[in-house]
């Protein structure tokens, strides 16, 4: 880690050669300090594979190949906010069970004071989960709490780091490579993917990187209870995905019983980080007040109760941790489920703390989803008529392969804008006609709706204004 003083250094250097007499004037610093700060800064770019401070007789410089990289590698560095400082420290503590705040405090290029401070909130943090911190004088600080929830706590903090990938700083990964190395992470990844492919199951991110997050922390030696640990669930279901587990894992990676149980939960999608007693609860209450809301169009059957409520375990975890997939906002909603997103943005807030935008969004395709499922069962395919010029009609037949995956259509023919006239006339039972040619009034009273290709590939929801139902 680059502290403040290492970092005024390197700012010198982006802009000229100095003696370490001159750097020592400058900085208002004695040659043995600065002689140490360059050691420690080149032991810090040679990690990340960086030439660090070179020397030409008395002058030490950069090469100028090397400033962006060291630019970049500083501001990756220098701006840890409060969070960032939590997750470093809770997680180093889990990962070492103690630590000692000087130590800290120059590694993390703060005062002992910022980090008494971040203490506080720390406590608060990890209230939840029934875990406390002890400070001993002249000692370090420890937590001391159920073992299985420093378990959970401390994989709940592994997935937000894996999940982060190459944006994930660099503090983070020097704790995350201090478990694992980067080729044994990257071994995990396809064997996570492996495991999927082999329980045919399609699940969401977060409990993927959940995944892989237990099998590095599988690295750690933890307390026997592991391997006693005994589950509750006794469904045909549970113990099918518990021993396809086991059987996918035998020897490669050694897990606790309780590593398999909780993959067997995420496969069964109710895998939670969160400890909290009342989210099944809550998650009841706001599940009947939506459905009151929604005219009682829901159908509450298991399987979208069981979806709704991973997402929004999932949805609780990232907003507590701090994650974000993806930069959304409003703009990003879907039309089609503008009015459902507005019912649930006003409702979630009152059951739970907020979700990330992405979140909110997931939501509402789904339950708009549930609504359209309900809506248009049992409905026939609506007729669609396709018109196209040109010769081959190989756009046409990518749209309509693509418009067929997702809506509950019948296309009856494709035809060229000279036949629409005579078509027609011949067959009057057409809903909608679908026009990738110049065709701009409605023949027969017929909605036309003109498909762009730019922008048909950016989103396929194009027929929900036209009322047709989707496939499920």
């Amino acid at each position: 880690m680059l502290n403040g003083k290492n970092l005024n250094v390197l700012e010198l250097l982006f802009q000229n050669e100095y003696t370490v007499e001159d750097l020592s004037s400058v900085l208002n610093l004695n040659s043995r300090t600065i002689r140490y700060n360059i050691k420690d800064i080149n032991s810090v770019l040679n990690k990340c594979n960086l030439n660090g401070i070179l020397k030409n007789k008395d002058k030490y410089f950069l090469e100028k190949k090397e400033m962006v990289k060291i630019k970049k590698l500083i501001s990756e560095f220098s701006s840890l906010t409060f969070i960032d400082r939590r997750d470093y420290l809770i997680t180093k503590l889990l990962i070492d069970d103690k630590i000692i705040l000087s130590h800290e405090s120059r590694i993390l290029d703060v005062t002992r004071r910022t980090l008494n401070y971040d203490l506080v909130e720390i406590k608060k943090f990890l209230a939840p989960y029934s875990i406390t911190v002890e400070v001993i004088h002249g000692k370090g600080i420890t937590l001391h709490g159920n073992e299985k929830h420093l378990k959970i706590l401390l994989i709940a903090f592994l997935t937000k780091f894996i999940s982060k990938g190459r944006k994930l700083k660099n503090i983070f990964k020097e704790l995350l490579y201090s478990i694992v190395t980067e080729e044994k992470l990257n071994e995990y990844m396809l064997k996570g993917n492996k495991l999927l492919k082999m329980a045919d199951k399609n699940i969401q991110t977060y409990s993927f990187y959940s995944i892989i997050a237990i099998f590095v922390d599988s690295h750690l030696k933890r307390k026997k209870f592991e391997d006693n640990y005994i589950y509750s669930y006794s469904s045909q279901r549970y113990y099918e995905y518990f021993n396809l587990v086991r059987e996918f894992i035998k020897d490669d990676i050694k897990l606790s019983n309780f590593a398999v149980h909780n993959i067997t939960l995420i496969l069964m999608e109710i895998y939670s980080t969160d400890l909290d007693e009342n989210l099944h609860r809550n998650i009841e209450e706001f599940l009947k007040e939506l459905k009151k809301r929604c005219n009682n169009e829901l159908n509450m059957n298991e399987e979208f109760v069981y979806r709704i409520s991973s997402v929004i375990k999932i949805s609780v975890y990232k907003s507590k941790f701090n994650i974000v997939q993806k930069n959304l906002d409003f703009t990003d909603v879907p039309k089609y489920c503008s009015k459902i997103f507005n019912t649930i943005y006003e409702l979630i807030p009152k059951y739970f703390m907020q979700f990330v935008m992405e979140d909110f969004i997931l939501l509402a395709i789904i339950i708009q989803e549930n609504i359209e499922k309900e809506k248009y069962a049992g409905s026939k395919p609506k007729k669609i008529l396709v018109v196209d010029n040109t010769f081959e009609q190989r756009a046409t037949k990518m749209v309509i392969k693509k418009l067929q995956c997702t809506y509950n259509i019948e296309i009856i023919e494709v035809i060229p804008d000279y036949r629409i006239e005579y078509f027609l006339s011949e067959n009057e039972d057409i809903d909608l006609i679908i026009s990738l040619a110049n065709l701009d009034d409605e023949p027969h009273g017929i909605p036309v709706l003109k498909i762009y290709l730019s922008d048909f590939w950016n989103g396929i929801n194009v027929l929900d204004e036209f009322n047709i139902p989707k496939k499920y």
